[in-house]
């Protein structure tokens, strides 16, 4: 039996037709084509043609074609739509029969009108007539409104030769499929257009050719690195190295790029040891300070397992940021900071082997101070209700990398002074408690 506009072809054997649209042909000729070799060649056969909705039924018109085993029927009204049973009787010339039957449908119309739509994209203006706007060259799609009965579907893009076919949709669920199969790149700056055609197992067809789902392709979104750094607040010592040794320490994001930045999550996964204890913050837009994606405060102590009145816990920590920015797309970047976070409460060591020589000429006292300090630190001394001096900085830098220290300093009436060192975070060592001698000793004296 021929199978005619049957779009998925034959699928049951023998002589099945799933689905047949009728409307292609004013009268339908099925032919029948005798499968078996026997001695007594049939003579006579009768078709009827049986409605399973209704039950009704009616006797067609069939006849012998030339060759012997080859016989055709006609359906000679179009059907309406449902499943239908065609019954065949053959008689050979001893009068003896044989019955057989196959099961179609009638299927003339698909309602369904494609829908497609950029993957990942939302458009600058909220107009039905505007493009949507892609910065991918071969962006993905999501095909929707899908009929069950769907055998392919066809994809053509205006300034693209190539017909896209999409075929074995059986598996396919939820009347949506992702497509990403463009071969030619879209340019930027142009415009395109995107006709989808569906045609089901009846091979009816349906189209979005009227009204075609239009793109735009827009230069290459630039992504700029944010900047974070430690609020200064909770900045101790040098300012912006990214060290700390404040209790609750808090973070600044700042966004760098154009788009916003719809959410953001940081991981500080600590270096060492500790190593499979990562802390994790996930903030979204409207936690941002100014409402738009542009600059997030993080507070490391507001974690599941840190209390407020904790310390958050010192180390050096890798930090992680996953960054949702938006502009007419969504973009998930993942990104490892280059420079660790470093929280370290650890008191540096104090001075040691230092000597002190006093002095008076010309009614000024004077201390020299000579010793030794850790490396990494700055040495600070402080005369009783007066500020603390650094007195190992030049200008405005600190020589840390220099252990020897030496400094002369005037000390009119005071009794004492105070020595110590800060690293660069800004911890302190123990106090050195220096009592100034009297009357004052005529050689120097070594602590």
């Amino acid at each position: 039996m021929a199978h005619n506009t049957n779009a998925a072809g034959q699928t049951s054997t023998p002589y099945m037709i799933n689905k047949v649209n009728m409307l292609q042909n004013e009268k339908r000729k099925l032919n029948i084509s005798l499968d078996d070799n026997r001695l007594f060649p049939y003579v006579e056969m009768k078709a009827e043609l049986i409605s399973e909705s209704s039950g009704s039924s009616s006797v067609l018109s069939i006849k012998k074609n030339n060759s012997d085993t080859n016989w055709t029927v006609e359906i000679s009204e179009k059907q309406a739509e449902g499943k239908y049973r065609l019954k065949v009787t053959a008689t050979d010339v001893l009068k003896m029969t044989k019955e057989t039957a196959v099961g179609f449908e009638v299927d003339t119309t698909l309602t369904n009108i494609p829908v497609i739509e950029l993957k990942d994209s939302g458009t600058k203006s909220s107009g039905s007539t505007d493009a949507q706007e892609t910065t991918q060259t071969k962006p993905g799609f999501m095909i929707r409104n899908i009929p069950e009965d769907i055998y392919k579907i066809n994809i053509t893009i205006s300034g693209d030769n190539n017909d896209y076919e999409i075929k074995n949709l059986e598996d396919f669920k939820g009347g949506s499929k992702e497509w990403g199969g463009i071969q030619k790149d879209l340019e930027d700056e142009r415009e395109y257009s995107i006709t989808v055609t569906f045609t089901d197992k009846a091979g009816n067809t349906s189209t979005n050719k009227e009204a075609p789902y239009k793109i735009k392709k827009i230069a290459p979104f630039v992504f700029k690195d944010p900047e974070l750094i430690l609020d200064p607040e909770t900045d101790s010592g040098t300012q912006g190295d990214f060290k700390t040794n404040h209790k609750q320490p808090v973070l600044r994001f700042k966004n760098m790029s154009q788009a916003a930045v719809t959410a953001l999550k940081i991981t500080l996964t600590p270096e060492g040891s500790d190593s499979d204890k990562a802390y994790t913050y996930t903030l979204t837009q409207n936690e941002s300070i100014d409402n738009k994606g542009n600059e997030y405060t993080i507070e490391l102590i507001k974690t599941t397992s840190l209390k407020g009145q904790d310390l958050f816990p010192a180390g050096k920590y890798e930090v992680t940021l996953e960054l949702t920015y938006e502009n007419n797309e969504k973009y998930k970047i993942p990104k490892t900071l280059s420079q660790s976070l470093i929280i370290n409460r650890d008191k540096p060591d104090a001075v040691h082997d230092v000597k002190y020589t006093f002095n008076e000429e010309g009614g000024v006292k004077t201390i020299k101070i000579q010793g030794e300090k850790p490396t990494k630190t700055d040495i600070f001394i402080q005369f009783e209700g007066q500020s603390e001096i650094n007195i190992t900085k030049k200008g405005n830098t600190s020589v840390f990398d220099v252990e020897a220290f030496e400094t002369t300093q005037p000390w009119g009436q005071q009794k004492s002074f105070t020595l110590f060192v800060k690293d660069d975070i800004g911890n302190q060592s123990e106090n050195t408690q220096v009592d100034i001698p009297s009357p004052l000793p005529s050689l120097g004296i070594v602590l």
